[in-house]
């Protein structure tokens, strides 16, 4: 009996740009990997994040991507 946890779900891109309506889709497993680790947004493959100093790739799939954004922009010398 399937329990709906491997059923990937709609959400909304987190790229923060202001035209962005892209939909993507994760399952509940997938969606654990980004919500819960603080500054990990989830977005549309091909979408840059805006907002953060910088960021890097943690994760890519055929539907999403997830991102780690720097809020600081690099360490202190």
């Amino acid at each position: 009996m399937s329990t709906g946890w491997e059923t990937p779900r709609a959400r909304h891109c987190e790229c923060g740009a202001a035209d962005c309506d892209a939909v993507i889709y994760m399952t509940w497993e997938e969606q654990d990997k980004a919500d819960h680790v603080p500054d990990r947004w989830t977005i549309a493959r091909g979408h840059t994040p805006r907002g953060g100093a910088s960021w890097r790739v943690i994760e890519e799939t055929d539907r999403f991507v997830i991102v780690e954004i720097d809020e600081q922009g690099g360490s202190p010398a």
